[in-house]
C-alpha cells in the first residue's frame, strides 16, 4: 500500500475545500468521544484506501486496531458511512469517513549509535538511568535567552530539568563521566487525558531542549541531510517527508495524514508508569515504496526531526518532530506548535543577529558568541540594542552594494554561524573585524556612519585569510568584492561605501 502513482494534484478542489471545513470541525468530533463510542485510539483526516490502494480523495479517518462486522456491533457504536458538518453557510455537508486499522502509536526508544563529538541531529542521546534512548533532532535557537539547544521528545529527556544528557545514549554505551553533552533544559509538560477526553485535553507535542555545555560540541547539521534547522514548512497530503534517526537513520516517506489525534496510553518511564494523553494535530507518514523493515521510523527514532523531501534545496525545511510509530508508520507533532511551545526559533533568524546585537553591548569576548554560551546569555528584549542587527540589514537591502552583502550573509548563513560556533580562529577575526563597526552603536545610523580606519581593514583582510584557511574560500572571495574590504576603504564611511544615506558623519 503506497501513494507512488498519486501526487497532491490528483486531489480534487472540492476535496481540499470540504476538508478544510472537516478541519475546523474535528474538535467538536472529538469532544463527541469517538475513542470510547467507537473504540477508536485515533482520528485525523487524510487519504482512504480501497483495495489496497490509495485513492485521491479525503476522507476523516478514524484508526481502530481490528474491525468488527456491523452486524456484531450496538447500532450506536457503528461508525457512520459519513459524517455532517457545517458548510460555512448555514448549510451541512456529508463529510466521508474511513476506518483504518492500524497498531496504536508507540513512542519510539532505544538502539545504538557512536560517540560523535561535535554532535551532529540524527544521534543516539539519553538521561543517564531513564532506560530510554531516543535521537537528538537538530540543533535551534531558543528565543529566552538566544542561546543554540539541542531539541528532542519530552519522553526521551524526562522531566528533571537540570539532568544530565549524554551521547550517545546509555543503552549504546555512553557514561554520565565521559559522555555527557548538556542537560534538559526545559520540557513541554505532558497533561493526563482523563477517561473521556475533550479537545481541552490535548496536548499537541513531546518535546523538550537540550542545553549544550560547550559551543565546540554543537554542530548544526543533521547526519545524512545536511545544514538545519534553517527554515520550516507545513506539509500537506502526500507531501514527501524525510528524516534522520538514530536507529534507522534516513527514511523518507509521505504524509497521509495532516490532523491526526490520538488517545493512549504513553510510558513515561522504565518499569510501565504511563498515562493516558490525547495528542492532537500530528503527521502520519506512510514509509516510501521499499523501504525495509522495521520501517520508516523504529524504536530510538523519538526525537528525529522531519523534513520535506525537496529537490535542489541546500537548506532543508523542517515540519515535525516525530516522536511515535504505529507499526511501520510514523507519527511527529508539527514543528511550528514545537517551536511556540518552547519558544525557539530557527537558527540564523536570531543567532546570527543576536551575535551582533552582542557586538554593539560590547559582548567582545572571543570564548564564543553570546548565545552558544548559556551561562553568558541575556534575553534579547533586555539588550540596549536588541533588534539593531535586522534594522541594518534592513536598510542594507536598499541599495546595491548593500543588498549584494546581505545576500552574501543569506547565501553563506550556514557556514558563518557554524564557524562562529565552532571553530575559535574564525570567531576571533570576526569580532576583531565586526566590534569597531558594532561596538556601542546604538542605531543603524551609528554603523553606517562608521569611518573606517586602517586597522577595519587590516582586520578585515585577516577575517579574509581566515575564512580562507578554515575552508571557506567562496565566502572569502565574495566578501573581498564589498567595497568596505580593500584599503581604498580608508576614511570613508560605510553608508557612503555602501550607497546608504544617514544621518551620521
Amino acid at each position: 500500500m503506497n501513494t507512488s502513482d498519486l501526487s497532491p494534484e490528483d486531489i480534487p478542489e472540492e476535496d481540499r475545500r470540504a476538508a478544510l471545513m472537516m478541519r475546523n470541525h474535528l474538535p467538536q468530533f472529538i469532544a463527541s468521544n469517538p475513542f470510547t463510542r467507537y473504540g477508536a485510539f485515533g482520528v485525523g483526516i487524510g487519504l482512504p484506501t480501497r483495495g489496497g490502494k490509495y485513492e485521491p480523495r479525503l476522507t476523516l479517518r478514524i484508526y481502530v486496531a481490528c474491525k468488527i462486522k456491523t452486524d456484531q456491533l450496538p447500532h450506536e457504536r457503528r461508525i457512520p458511512k459519513t459524517v455532517q458538518i457545517p458548510d460555512g453557510q448555514g448549510g451541512k455537508i456529508d463529510f466521508p469517513t474511513d476506518v483504518v486499522v492500524a497498531a496504536p502509536p508507540q513512542a519510539l526508544m532505544e538502539d545504538p549509535e557512536d560517540r560523535l563529538r561535535p554532535v551532529p541531529g540524527g544521534t543516539s542521546i539519553s538521561v543517564p538511568g531513564s532506560g530510554f534512548n531516543g535521537t537528538l533532532g537538530a540543533w535551534v535557537l531558543d528565543t529566552t535567552d538566544d542561546t543554540v539547544v539541542a531539541l528532542s521528545n519530552r519522553h526521551v529527556l524526562g522531566g528533571t530539568l537540570g539532568a544530565a544528557v549524554v551521547q550517545p545514549g546509555t543503552q549504546d554505551g555512553g557514561n554520565p563521566a565521559e559522555d555527557r553533552i548538556g542537560f534538559v533544559k526545559r520540557v513541554v509538560p505532558i497533561n493526563p487525558a482523563p477517561p473521556n477526553p475533550t479537545p481541552a485535553d490535548c496536548d499537541y507535542v513531546d518535546a523538550g531542549i537540550v542545553g549544550a555545555d560547550d559551543p565546540d560540541l554543537i554542530l548544526l547539521t543533521v547526519l545524512g541531510l545536511g545544514p538545519a534547522i534553517y527554515d520550516t514548512g507545513n506539509a500537506g497530503w502526500l507531501t514527501p517527508v524525510w528524516k534522520s534517526g538514530q536507529t534507522t537513520g534516513v527514511t523518507s516517506g509521505r504524509v497521509i495524514d495532516t490532523d491526526a489525534a490520538f488517545s493512549f496510553p504513553l510510558l513515561l518511564s522504565p518499569g510501565g508508569n504511563t498515562t493516558t494523553i490525547l495528542i492532537c494535530d500530528n503527521y502520519y507518514f506512510e514509509p516510501a515504496p521499499g523501504t525495509p523493515l522495521p520501517g520508516v521510523v523504529s524504536s530510538g527514532d523519538s526525537g528525529s526531526v522531519l523534513f520535506i523531501e525537496e529537490e535542489d534545496v541546500t537548506l532543508p525545511r523542517a515540519t515535525g518532530l516525530v516522536w511515535a510509530q504505529a507499526d511501520n508508520w510514523g507519527i511527529a507533532c508539527k514543528i511550528n506548535r514545537v517551536f511556540e511551545a518552547l519558544d525557539l526559533d530557527v537558527l540564523c533568524s536570531s543567532g546570527y543577529p543576536s551575535y551582533l546585537d552582542g557586538l554593539a553591548n560590547d559582548v567582545s569576548e572571543p570564548a564564543g558568541p553570546r548565545f552558544t554560551l548559556s551561562e553568558r546569555a541575556r534575553a534579547s528584549a533586555g539588550m540596549v540594542t536588541s533588534g539593531l542587527a535586522r534594522s541594518v540589514d534592513k536598510r542594507l537591502r536598499g541599495s546595491t552594494a548593500g543588498a549584494k552583502l546581505s545576500d552574501l550573509v543569506r547565501d553563506f548563513r550556514h557556514p558563518i554561524l557554524q564557524g562562529l560556533i565552532g571553530q575559535c580562529d574564525l570567531r576571533r577575526a570576526a569580532t576583531r573585524a565586526l566590534l569597531p563597526l558594532l561596538g556601542g552603536a546604538r542605531t543603524s545610523d551609528d554603523v553606517f556612519g562608521h569611518v573606517m580606519t586602517d586597522e577595519d581593514t587590516t582586520n578585515i583582510a585577516r577575517l579574509l585569510d581566515v575564512l580562507d584557511r578554515e575552508g571557506h574560500g567562496d565566502l572569502a572571495r565574495r566578501l573581498s568584492t564589498i567595497p568596505i574590504a580593500g584599503k581604498e576603504a580608508i576614511g570613508k564611511s560605510v553608508g557612503t561605501l555602501l550607497g546608504i544615506e544617514c544621518n551620521a558623519h
